[in-house]
């Protein structure tokens, strides 16, 4: 088609997509979007332009071209002015190039400069049409014009967008927009061979870094060594792996015949250009995935892929931009083919499974699902798109939008976290800076600070890649350090970029760019990214519209504390306390991180410090970093710092009560040294100190007329007291307090009384005498003379009146609530008098709460009492540990529950004991506690329970461990049938009675109970049933089971229990022929006959059926089937069942009734009779010899007393005499008990820690017997 424009015909040369031209033109007539899927090497990033431009299209408007690089852009506008003959059909615009007219019908950009262009023009109406080249690689930008183009083809159904790539998912894109159709090509490719690692030989779990550089070298030998010499290129994850590989490769190849070439992004220019000369050797590249798609190496025949790559990947909650190394997509697989096969038949070596390989992702994961999306929400939200209603092709997670949202706020950019927050006018400022938003938000506020021009060159270097460079030869990499690190020391990387600037600039002096490639040279630098960084100074500098007049920027032209302020302003996520304990930093979100070594900070430790990147490796690092001071943080954050205040006091000389002041942010405490006015953060709580230590204590310089009118008032009633011999007439602090904060609001300094007492004078605060006594009728606590008190006010009245209420429920005259214990609600009663033993808390415990219950538990579930242990612990300690104690109350209470958390076998006290040596300074002797003085120190029990007509009353002390109280509660195992764990069994009720028993055997009787006694009123049909079961148990006498019981339950009662209809089987309980013409209808016939042959059976098969009822009446009616069958058997001579016999012979000689019953279940459930189980073992308690272990600290440590060390000798002995289960048992716990006193007494008596150099003691005997020896 020949249009006006165009000087002579469109040529194209012979590649595979002009091949596909005339269907291309006719897709574009009859579909607004052509997606282009054609392999590398197809042209399709040259040709579709040329398609577009024959289409006619251009006639309506200019035709996009966008490249996601800058330098494909370039090039592929040069190529495009070659292949057209004509310069004047395209022009190139790239950050700080525009080249070409600006009316030129094609247009070749990078996707960021037409996403500018979309602030002016919504609709792109200068363009008729777009190309989106290697789509595939969805960066931000690329996905952000996806979405906006899918509202421009809605409003313009002219527009024609085409989207090209290589390894591209057509169908995602095909589905994403309508009226789309897909075209695709081949690519002028040599076959290439895919080999995979074979699955018998390969371990991708196992295998590490070191392991992955074997295989690597292994395949590279042996394709260069088998197949032939030729050009390989080799792709690994990281510089380290490339650079431990060429070491390998250089120790076993000639290297006469083959030269390695690392290949990575830090490298020089002159480094990387190494890999495109013909040297005459076989080259052997060593490239990270840089070589897949942004350069292309010629001649390479083998291709060796690892696998994987470094993936750049944000994490919204750790605000960390980490590089992992992440297994590569099949897409990205199939790049790394392609690099071979270009100019001959190639071979591509896969160090994994094919397996794996078909495992992986198809497609690389897009940009925007593992980027820091700041910039993409602050660029929608300024062009007024919803971020959330945004059609993305594939939509970021919601907590990568909570993070950017939040990033913003900080930045200032946004009015709060919510998605409906505004964008603030810094905010619309920010966005129109073509940059990072976190480096307009630096700039904008270095600006206001006067250090704009410092600050632009280091945000410059922030936007580049590190100019500095690290040769990869040990001793080139020394040199370097040594040349970058003498323009260093000064806490602060960013000082060092402006070091670097100056003294380059200082070279160059604007004159010639040869002076500076040597200087570069010379000095480690990397002469492009130098001029980049330059560029980038000049293009911010024209942006915000400022000039200097030197490039220059001397230290002492600007004030680096605003600078590092400035830079802190853009990088508060990059905030980090150094922790000293663990040697490391602590990040704002709570990671430890580390710093660089490359840092200028390296090996300084300030104590804070803000770093600009934040990078996960092999561990977090903080990079380009500087020390900065907590009052900066505090300066630009403000809004953001959490405030809390402590030790607020009184002070005469200031005239207000003040309060140690803590600013915080996100975890780092920042300041605790300054004192402010409380009463600006709390006046309430100010006042009350204020009118208690000021006025009622009279803590004043110049007492006020009032305060001598009401201390007058009160030595009247102090004397009217004790002439009537009736104490409560003269009220408590706490009451006048409350009655002068009723009567002056607003009052809480000295000033502010002031101002009171000029506006109202001071009459309301003078007392009356009349009315104290007259309200101190009620008692103490003037309950009705402050409920009908004119005085106070509609607050004071509701709370006396619930007081009153109360009152009326509680049984010990205290107040009634309710304490939520292991998330049940236990009632309890509070009750403040220390004259009574009651003094404290009364808890009423249902008896089946108690297996769960411990002293530790109870301690570490309610608050009040662990408070109230903590504070009689802090009064009997002296005074300067008091002191410095006083501000760290929740420290210690925290390593206290923390303690019980642990320990919960242990005593609440000893609990608090070891956090108190753990967390604070142990010196000296550790306070006593006296719980059996202190009431309120006791926890007062009443234990009840349906099975127990009595209330069960205890008085829990915080010295008791779990033994102690196990030993206080057992006797209710026995009525209420409990089950209680300790020393590692059960101690619970069985029918037998109660005993010591295995944690299985109790849990089995306990479901047994509560079978039996779920039953409904007594005189249920199935509670007689069970009731007669126990007589039969018991006393083996006559008994049909209860038959009539059975036949009276109606048929819903039987189906409620799981009871069968046994109404037509009751014959089979009849009666059975023992023997001949001789009926037995009872058990106690059956005892009274017997045979030689089946008498060693006889008990045993009574057994069998009598203990089979524990199991249920189903089990109870099989094992009565397989007691007739045994009997008809004996009668007619018949075989008995071997197994049943053995069973029999086992039940007779076995006296555990649980372990009959277990055998029994067994062998009616049709499992294979066994003579002896695992489970019929000794009960798991401590042996006699572990608990002398654990006594002999005790008998070395010289604490205790002559007459405990007996008690303890004593109960050893008869613990090593104990033979029965029931004595072992019992001698266990004693010694437990002994245990747990003797660790009180050696924290009382201030005994922490036993010598290593003492010995056991040895009986006095052996004292002797060692004595008459030795002379």
């Amino acid at each position: 088609m020949a249009l006006d424009f165009l000087k002579a015909p469109i040529e194209y040369p012979d590649l595979p997509v002009v091949k596909k031209r005339e269907e291309f033109l006719e897709l574009l007539k009859n579909h607004q979007v052509v997606i282009v899927k054609a392999d590398t090497g197809s042209g399709k990033s040259t040709q579709v332009p040329k398609f577009l431009l024959e289409s006619g299209l251009a006639e309506k408007g200019r035709i996009g071209v966008t490249e996601p690089r800058r330098l494909a852009a370039m090039s592929i506008a040069d190529r495009l002015r070659e292949e057209l003959k004509d310069e004047s059909l395209v022009s190139t615009r790239i950050r700080f190039l525009e080249e070409g007219p600006k009316d030129a019908p094609l247009k070749v950009m990078t996707d960021g400069i037409l996403l500018q262009e979309f602030r002016r023009d919504r609709l792109f109406q200068m363009y008729s049409a777009i190309l989106i080249d290697e789509a595939h690689e969805r960066s931000l930008n690329i996905d952000i014009l996806l979405g906006i183009f899918k509202d421009v083809l809605r409003n313009r159904p002219d527009f024609r967008l085409v989207i090209a790539s290589a390894t591209l998912d057509a169908k995602l894109f095909e589905k994403f927009y309508e009226n789309s159709a897909v075209l695709e090509a081949e690519g002028r490719m040599f076959p290439v061979q895919v080999v995979f690692a074979d699955p018998q030989q390969n371990d991708s779990k196992s295998r590490g870094d070191s392991g992955l550089v074997e295989e690597a070298r292994d395949a590279i030998i042996a394709l260069e060594e088998t197949v032939g010499k030729d050009n390989l290129l080799c792709f690994l994850p990281t510089e380290r792996d490339i650079q431990d590989l060429q070491a390998e490769l250089l120790s076993k190849m000639d290297e006469s015949k083959f030269e390695i070439l690392p290949l990575f992004g830090r490298m020089s220019p002159q480094e990387q250009k190494r890999v495109f000369k013909n040297s005459g050797k076989v080259r052997i590249v060593l490239a990270t995935n840089i070589a897949e798609t942004s350069l292309t190496i010629p001649g390479i025949a083998y291709v060796v892929d690892s696998g994987m790559a470094r993936v750049s990947r944000y994490s919204p909650q750790n605000r960390i931009q980490g590089l992992p190394v992440e297994k590569i997509s099949q897409a990205s697989a199939r790049q790394r083919t392609g690099r071979a096969g270009r100019v001959k038949p190639g071979i591509c070596v896969r160090l994994y499974t094919q397996e794996d390989f078909e495992s992986r992702e198809e497609f690389t994961e897009p940009e925007i699902r593992r980027s820091n999306l700041s910039n993409v929400v602050l660029q929608l939200r300024s062009l007024g798109l919803s971020v959330e209603d945004f059609p993305f092709i594939q939509p970021p997670p919601r907590s990568a939008f909570r993070g950017a949202y939040k990033t913003l706020f900080e930045l200032g950019a946004l009015s709060g976290v919510a998605r409906d927050a505004r964008v603030t006018p810094l905010g619309i400022e920010m966005s129109h800076l073509p940059m990072d938003a976190t480096l307009s938000a630096v700039l904008l506020r270095a600006r206001r600070l006067g250090v704009l021009q410092p600050a632009i060159i280091v945000c410059s270097a922030l936007s580049i890649q590190d100019p500095r460079l690290y040769p990869s030869d040990d001793e080139g990499r020394e040199k370097a350090r040594r040349k970058h690190k003498s323009l260093g020391g000064h806490k602060s990387d960013f000082l060092c970029y402006l070091a670097e600037w100056n003294a380059f600039c200082r070279e160059w002096n604007g004159t010639s760019w040869n002076s500076l490639r040597k200087y570069c040279e010379k000095n480690y630098l990397h002469f492009l990214r130098c001029r980049e960084w330059m560029d980038l100074y000049e293009q911010f500098s024209r942006i915000l519209k400022t000039h200097f007049e030197s490039y220059v920027c001397p230290f002492n032209s600007f004030h680096r504390d605003s600078l590092h302020i400035a830079l802190l302003s853009g990088f508060l996520g990059g905030v980090a306390q150094r922790d000293r304990d663990n040697g490391c930093y602590r990040l704002v979100g709570g990671k430890d991180a580390y710093l660089f070594p490359g840092s200028d900070l390296a090996g300084k430790f300030p104590e804070f410090v803000v770093s600009a990147e934040v990078r996960e490796t092999s561990r977090v690092f903080l990079n380009k970093s500087a020390e900065i001071l907590p009052e900066w943080i505090i300066k630009v954050a403000k809004d953001f710092c959490s405030y809390r205040w402590f030790d607020p006091k009184w002070n005469s000389v200031r005239g207000f009560v003040e309060a140690l002041e803590e600013v915080s942010f996100r975890g780092m405490v920042l300041s605790r040294s300054r004192r402010v006015d409380y009463g600006r953060v709390d006046a309430k709580e100010a006042a009350r100190i204020f009118f208690l230590e000021a006025v009622v204590e009279g803590d004043m310089p110049t007492p006020f007329p009032f305060m001598e009118h009401n201390q007058r008032v009160l030595s009247a009633l102090r004397a009217t007291e004790a002439r009537q011999r009736r104490w409560g007439i003269c009220p408590s602090e706490d009451l006048q307090v409350d009655y002068l904060m009723d009567r002056a609001p607003g009052v809480f300094s000295l000033q502010t009384l002031k101002d009171f007492i000029e506006k109202n004078s001071d009459k309301a605060l003078r007392y009356n005498e009349a009315d104290w006594i007259s309200a101190s009728e009620a008692g103490v606590e003037h309950i009705e003379a402050f409920h009908n008190n004119p005085v106070m006010d509609a607050l004071h009245r509701k709370k006396i009146t619930q007081i009153l209420e109360d009152k009326k429920n509680a049984k010990l005259g205290g107040v009634v609530e309710f304490e939520k214990i292991l998330n049940r609600q236990i009632r309890a009663e509070l009750v403040f008098d220390s004259s009574k033993s009651w003094d404290g808390l009364s808890l009423e415990i249902p008896a089946d709460f108690l297996p769960q219950l411990s002293p530790a538990i109870l301690a570490h579930e309610i608050l009040k009492w662990r408070f109230w242990i903590l504070e009689s612990f802090l009064r009997e300690l002296p005074k300067s540990e008091r002191k410095r104690l006083d501000s760290k109350k929740e420290e210690l209470d925290d390593s206290f529950v923390d303690a019980l958390e642990r320990n919960p076998q242990k005593s609440p006290l000893i609990s608090l004991y070891e956090a108190y040596r753990n967390w604070g300074e142990t010196e000296g002797s550790l306070p006593v506690l006296n719980p059996q003085n202190e009431h309120h120190l006791r926890l007062h029990l009443s234990i009840y329970s349906s099975a127990y007509s009595e209330k069960f009353s205890l008085e829990l002390s915080p010295e008791w461990g779990v033994c102690t109280f196990f030993d206080a509660v057992r006797a209710l195992v026995s009525p209420c049938a409990l089950s209680l764990s300790v020393l590692g069994v059960a101690y619970a009720w069985c029918p037998e009675g109660v005993r010591a028993m295995s944690l299985s055997e109790a849990e089995f009787w306990q479901k047994f109970y509560r079978r039996i006694s779920g039953v409904g009123v007594d005189d249920s049909p199935l509670k007689s049933l069970f009731e007669s079961r126990f007589v039969f148990l018991n006393r083996r006498e006559e008994s049909t089971f209860a038959l009539r019981s059975l036949l009276a339950m109606t048929k819903e009662e039987k189906e409620k229990f799981g009871i069968e209809i046994l109404e037509l089987s009751l014959p089979r309980f009849s009666g059975i022929e023992f023997a001949r013409s001789h009926k037995v209808r009872s058990f106690s016939d059956i005892s009274s006959h017997r045979t030689n042959e089946e008498n060693a059976s006889r008990e045993g098969l009574l057994r069998f059926v009598s203990d089979s009822a524990y199991l249920g009446v189903s089990a109870f009616v099989k094992a009565w089937d397989v007691f007739r069958e045994a009997f008809a058997g004996f009668r007619k001579g018949a075989k008995v069942s071997d197994s049943l016999l053995r069973l029999a012979s086992v039940l007779s000689a076995e006296d555990s009734l649980y372990f009959r019953i277990r055998r029994i279940a067994a062998f009616l459930q049709g499992e294979i009779f066994r003579e002896n189980s695992g489970e019929e073992m000794a009960l798991p308690l401590p042996s006699a010899k572990s608990f002398r272990e654990s006594f002999s600290p005790y008998f070395s440590g010289r604490f205790l007393k002559e007459h405990e060390l007996k008690k303890a000798r004593e109960a050893l002995a008869c613990a090593e005499k104990a033979r029965t289960e029931s004595e072992r048992f019992e001698s266990a716990l004693v010694l437990q008990i002994l245990l747990e006193n003797f660790e009180l007494l050696r924290f009382k008596r201030s005994i922490l820690a036993q010598a290593p150099e003492e010995k056991v003691e040895m009986s006095d005997l052996l004292k002797l017997r060692e004595r008459f020896k030795n002379r």
